[in-house]
């Protein structure tokens, strides 16, 4: 994720704390999968990003990305989203490790085929 200054010409990382098991170094500045950030209306300074290696939140646009994903099955989710009245409370389904399906592809699964709110 970058981050935009000044007229536009200026740009710098905001990865801190975000997980890349996939990469040679795990808290690399570059090279995170990003597969959504979200913001509140009610709370637009707070931001949530799902990637590859887990859930995560950053308060008050600053450098450092919390880890949130304690308690999760798994450190891969794919559907997320947040409450339209509280901001504080988010949606995630979290995934198995994958498993190497036809042409290679990898296919991954909901926990025990069970939806479950964390």
């Amino acid at each position: 994720m970058y981050a935009q200054y000044g007229a536009g010409f200026s740009f710098a990382t905001k990865n801190k704390g975000v997980r890349a098991d996939f990469r040679p170094e795990t808290f690399d500045e570059f090279g995170q999968r990003f597969h959504k950030t979200l913001s509140h209306p009610a709370r637009p300074d707070t931001l949530y990003q799902q990637p590859h290696c887990g859930v995560y939140r950053k308060d008050d646009g600053g450098d450092h990305w919390h880890d949130i994903t304690e308690g999760r099955p798994s450190r891969f989710a794919f559907v997320f989203g947040l409450h339209s009245q509280d901001p504080y409370t988010i949606f995630v389904m979290p995934e198995d490790d994958a498993e190497t399906g036809e042409a290679g592809r990898a296919r991954r699964y909901v926990p025990d085929a069970k939806i479950i709110i964390y």
